[in-house]
């Protein structure tokens, strides 16, 4: 072949001449052999075979690492670039068919290719039988569209992490002073929206720093927290629960609440029983019993709080049997 160059620059400690810029730009993939001719006056002409390859282009995997997914569903998407590296401002067309990933040596089903710009997206990368979170790798290969270009692999690292939950609840009713209490709720998975079974041993129930005993009843999805030991609370006002969901497995995520509950005054009624006629001015004694509505307990004997409004009621009562 006769093929062209730029020109020829002379090394004079290795005494030794370059011939820069050979055009061999044309020539396909294959091995080839440049004839080199010199002539120099007052000596013979030379010639000399230099063989030489023409390979294809090296070629790399360039990717966005794809963020961490729940176990039991696919990797939405991971985007990739198949770059030139020997022109690095070429990134080859590809197809899906020349896409192939391999994770403990099975192929793997993916759900399409899609491309932007320079960049395609492989989609619904099927991880789906991966039940425990952990950190997992794929081998994605893209196979040389054509004989241009060597194929490439990268190794791909991703996560699965367990599913995120979340405790719904009803708000729970007032309750008396001294009563326990209920709570209405359901353990929720997010990832999922579905309802984990539970046990009592996976749930805790804090309260300004002191665990409270309940009692657990339901099924999934609908639970209760009931006798919830909060009798201490003598003091009406808001209190608060601080109720915790911890799965004893590797599949879900903790999960807790503050939950606002308020202790309120018994209700009470007074009962009595009519007096009977009274001659005028004379005295008379009233029965009266005081009840709790909330312990249906009835006092046996009624003691009437030591204070003025009593006091000046009972007073004004009998002014006016006096002055009948």
């Amino acid at each position: 072949m006769t093929g062209s160059f730029d020109d020829i620059t002379y090394n004079q400690l290795s005494q030794s001449y370059t011939i820069n810029n050979i055009n061999v730009s044309k020539l396909d993939i294959g091995d080839y052999e440049l004839s080199v001719t010199i002539s120099q006056n007052n000596y013979s002409d030379v010639t000399q075979g230099i063989p030489f390859v023409i390979r294809p282009h090296g070629t790399e995997i360039l990717y966005v690492p794809p963020e961490s997914i729940p176990w039991g569903l696919n990797i939405s998407t991971i985007r990739i670039w198949f770059h030139d590296t020997d022109n690095i401002t070429n990134y080859p067309l590809i197809l899906e068919s020349n896409v192939k990933i391999n994770e403990t040596g099975e192929n793997l089903a993916f759900g399409s290719l899609s491309q932007t710009g320079n960049s395609y997206f492989i989609n619904d990368i099927n991880v789906s039988w991966i039940k425990t979170s952990g950190t997992y790798s794929l081998n994605i290969s893209i196979i040389a569209p054509s004989a241009k270009y060597y194929s490439a692999s990268t190794i791909i690292h991703f996560t699965v992490r367990k599913h995120q939950t979340e405790l719904i609840y009803t708000p729970p009713d007032k309750i008396p002073w001294g009563f326990n209490l209920s709570i209405d709720f359901q353990f929720h998975d997010l990832d999922n929206d579905s309802y984990p079974v539970l046990q009592r041993s996976q749930i805790r129930i804090n309260e300004t720093g002191v665990n409270s005993s309940f009692a657990l009843t339901g099924a999934s999805p609908d639970y209760t927290l009931s006798n919830i030991n909060v009798s201490w609370n003598l003091i009406q006002g808001t209190y608060y629960l601080n109720v915790s969901i911890v799965p004893n497995t590797s599949l879900y995520d903790s999960t807790s609440r503050l939950i606002a509950f308020v202790v309120r005054a018994h209700t009470s009624e007074l009962l009595y029983d009519p007096p009977s006629k009274i001659p005028w001015r004379e005295n008379t004694s009233l029965l009266i019993q005081f009840k709790d509505t909330d312990d249906n307990l009835k006092e046996e004997s009624m003691v009437l709080p030591d204070d003025k409004s009593t006091q000046e009621t009972i007073m004004e009562f009998q002014k006016y049997l006096e002055n009948q």
